[in-house]
This record gives structure tokens, C-alpha cells and sequence, in this order.
């Protein structure tokens, strides 16, 4: 899962409207595994400062204080849930990586040229337009025309197929929002994916 940030400097009570959604998921999953469940938590830096919450450069990412002070408590919340599943002897574990560290690890560029991307991006993103148009206007807070945004947004994600297929081979992408565009712009080909269904903001967006 991918865990984002806006404006906001600390968790609400949305950030934990989704962790009552996602915690009962893990120990649903876990009866039915012998082996138990796993969750891995990307936090998205990358994607956080690309929508004007931080400055990229050609290999490293820097948030803003509000978004890295949210994003410590998120840590924090999800470290003290993990010792509490080791804890209580529930064969559940978390993780929680930066995304900015797999792309290193990938040697993925943290810098997209505009003018470079290619034409099937291109297609995506118009296919698509009209819905991430509306997320870019209201969420990217960056000089930069939403156009732009969304050619931007798509590319990225695209280029990331690459992390979710080689690092969670068997893994199911949990995501908040609906599944609009989400076959072609995000999932890898055979990936399943569990959508919150609400086409309210995501909760790092929320007050």
C-alpha cells in the first residue's frame, strides 16, 4: 500500500477510519493463511513532494516539515501495531519503507522529463483525463499546469509497475479510492487489487 500526504502536520480521524478498515483485513487474511499475513507500507515521498509538499533532485527527495512530521506519526502508528501483533503472538507483520529507497534500489529516475514521455503514456493519460485531471487540481499543490500534472503523475506510476511486480510478486495492492484507470496505470498485469471504493479524498488529504 502507498501512503501519501498533503497539507497536514498530524493523523485524524481519517487516517484512522482507513487503519479500522485495514487492521481487521490483516487478521481476516491471517486466519485464512497457514503462514499468516504481511503488510508492506510505501511511504510515497516521491509522490508527495512531485505534488508540491517538497523538492525533488536527480537522487534524493525532501518533504516539507508538515508532511514529515505526519508521516512520522503514520511510522509510529503502524511500529506500535506491529509489536502489538508480535506481541499477542499473531502471525501478522508490518513494514514500512520510503519510496525514494526502492528507487534507489531500482535505479529509477526521481526526476521526469515532461518532453520524454512516451506515446502509450500519453494515451493513458488521455484515456483518463477527465477523472485525474480533478485529482490534480485539487491535490497538487506544485506550479504546474494539471495537464502537465497528470502526464507527470501517469509516467510515474507506470515506471513504478516495475517496483510492485519485482518486489511483491504475490502481493495485493491495497488503495484508497475507487479503481478508475487503475488496471492501466498502476497495477502490473496479473496484480489484484482491493480499492476502498470511496471516491472521497484519501485520508492524508483530509483535516
Amino acid at each position: 500500500m502507498f501512503w501519501g500526504a498533503g497539507d497536514k502536520s498530524s493523523m485524524t480521524a481519517a487516517d484512522e477510519e482507513l487503519l479500522d478498515l485495514i487492521f481487521p483485513l490483516l487478521e481476516s487474511l491471517a486466519t485464512m493463511h497457514k503462514h499468516g499475513s504481511e503488510l508492506s507500507i510505501i511511504i510515497a515521498d516521491v509522490h508527495i513532494a512531485q505534488n508540491g509538499h517538497g523538492r525533488l533532485s536527480r537522487n534524493d527527495v525532501q518533504l516539507d516539515d508538515a508532511p514529515s512530521t505526519y508521516l512520522r506519526e503514520v511510522t509510529q502508528r503502524f511500529a506500535e501495531q506491529d509489536a502489538s501483533y508480535n506481541t499477542k503472538g499473531t502471525p501478522i507483520s508490518i513494514h514500512v519503507s520510503d519510496l525514494s529507497d526502492i528507487y534507489r534500489v531500482h535505479n529509477l529516475p526521481f526526476l521526469i522529463d515532461s518532453n520524454n514521455i512516451s506515446n502509450e503514456d500519453r494515451d493513458v493519460a488521455s484515456r483518463y483525463a477527465n477523472f485525474l485531471l480533478g485529482n490534480a487540481e485539487k491535490h497538487n499543490k506544485a506550479r504546474v499546469a494539471p495537464e502537465k500534472s497528470v502526464l507527470l503523475y501517469v509516467a510515474r506510476r507506470r515506471m513504478e509497475q516495475i517496483i510492485l511486480r519485482t518486489e511483491f510478486p504475490n502481493a495485493i495492492l491495497i488503495a484508497t479510492g475507487g479503481r478508475t484507470g487503475a488496471r492501466d496505470v498502476i497495477l502490473p498485469s496479473g496484480m489484484p487489487g482491493i480499492f476502498s471504493g470511496k471516491e472521497a479524498p484519501a485520508p492524508w488529504f483530509k483535516q
